[in-house]
């Protein structure tokens, strides 16, 4: 992004659309991206920046508080939720105005705010105060509860779960598609965690993609540490396999198959993954929103939908990626930032996207040092509110 050529292509572009541009916005947007892969460099890079009392910090949110305040993008927001039989009571509250008010709502507008983040065609975002345990699980005796070095897994009870402490290894069992399991608060250091998918092709039709108790992920991480942590997933058949929000740390090893929908999720986290590979997802392979990351290496193929989606005000560094059989490559939206050093894409419908998707936030950005994509319909799809810049197409 400090690169002559890359600011000037930037501004040619930005002059293009502007009329007179008195208050220096593009200066300030430049190096405020600038400042912010600096500290993605600092932060995320850097193992040795991950600390165990930074565990449960709010930096994050506060950070995205401060942004959409800052360009008067005004949301909704859920604090609390207590279940009541099939309706659910929540506590909302705006950016701009702290009154807290109560709503019922049904399950499937849960689902909606949990995975489109909308209500009643309103941004809404759910961001508890609470632990997501203490919100939906105390009283609930259809459920499994164990402690986890000093955290907690909260599981349905036909799961089957294995804990072996010494060795440090989870594996998880469904014994139907519908079972899935949360770990709260947990410092996963030098962890492995298996997860074996049940599958039943009688009941993919009917899989709904959260259930009753505002999932959407077969495995759930929420305040999670990770640190050398590695993930191995397959036959997930939920809306997404590993699903990850509000969590730090580094994954050394993720590997993801058979993904009935999303492989992987994660939202409001700042993760470092060394390696990941992720084969079969019937929709996204990875998916990235409101937070930081940074891929040493990910290796993507028979994605149904984007292999790399990158929205919602993220900065994403990949040093490299080998993408291949998917429908498009990588997608950069909603005020996003995404920089590459190396990707090869072979087979994808569209090379790469950056587009504007939610009107409360602007366009896509990609920067890319050396690509190769070969065998695609589309290169660049690139909407008026975002730019794509490569460097070297090989």
């Amino acid at each position: 992004m400090k690169n002559e050529k890359i600011q000037k292509r930037i501004k040619e572009k930005y002059n293009s659309r502007t009329i007179d541009d008195k208050s220096n916005f593009l200066l300030k947007s430049l190096n405020q991206i600038i400042a912010n892969l600096e500290n993605i460099k600092n932060s995320i890079i850097s193992n040795s920046e991950y600390k165990i009392k930074n565990f449960k910090n709010n930096e994050n949110i506060n950070h995205y508080f401060d942004n959409h305040k800052n360009n008067e993008f005004d949301q909704f927001f859920i604090h609390n939720i207590k279940m009541n039989n099939n309706k659910y009571e929540v506590e909302i509250s705006s950016l701009f105005n702290d009154e807290i008010f109560l709503k019922n709502i049904s399950s499937s507008e849960l689902a909606e705010i949990l995975s489109e983040n909308k209500l009643e065609n309103k941004r809404t975002v759910f961001l508890p105060k609470n632990k997501v345990s203490e919100i939906f699980f105390d009283k609930d005796l259809e459920l499994k509860k164990m402690i986890i070095n000093d955290g907690q897994a909260i599981y349905s009870k036909d799961l089957k779960l294995n804990v072996f402490e010494q060795e440090k290894t989870i594996e998880i069992f469904q014994n139907s598609p519908e079972d899935w399991i949360l770990f709260s608060n947990v410092n996963f250091e030098e962890w492995k965690i298996l997860f074996n998918g049940k599958i039943d092709n009688n009941q993919i039709s009917n899989i709904e993609n959260i259930n009753q108790h505002g999932m959407t992920g077969c495995v759930n991480f929420y305040d999670v540490f990770f640190q050398n942590t590695i993930l191995e997933l397959k036959d997930g058949r939920c809306e997404d396999t590993v699903n990850i929000i509000k969590s730090i740390g580094k994954i050394k090893f993720l590997k993801v198959q058979s993904a009935f929908s999303d492989a992987l999720d994660i939202d409001f986290s700042e993760i470092n993954i060394d390696k990941g590979i992720i084969d079969k997802a019937g929709n996204d392979c990875a998916d990235f929103s409101s937070g930081n990351y940074y891929i040493n290496y990910f290796e993507l193929s028979n994605c149904e939908d984007k292999a790399i989606s990158v929205g919602e005000k993220t900065i994403l560094n990949l040093v490299k990626a080998n993408i291949s059989d998917s429908e498009m490559g990588l997608a950069s939206k909603d005020s996003s930032v995404s920089e590459i050093k190396n990707i090869d894409l072979l087979n994808v419908d569209i090379c790469l996207s950056a587009y504007n998707k939610k009107q409360e936030f602007y366009g896509g950005l990609i920067k890319i040092e050396n690509i190769t994509c070969k065998d695609f319909s589309k290169k660049i799809d690139e909407d008026k509110q975002s730019n794509i810049f490569v460097e070297n197409w090989n």
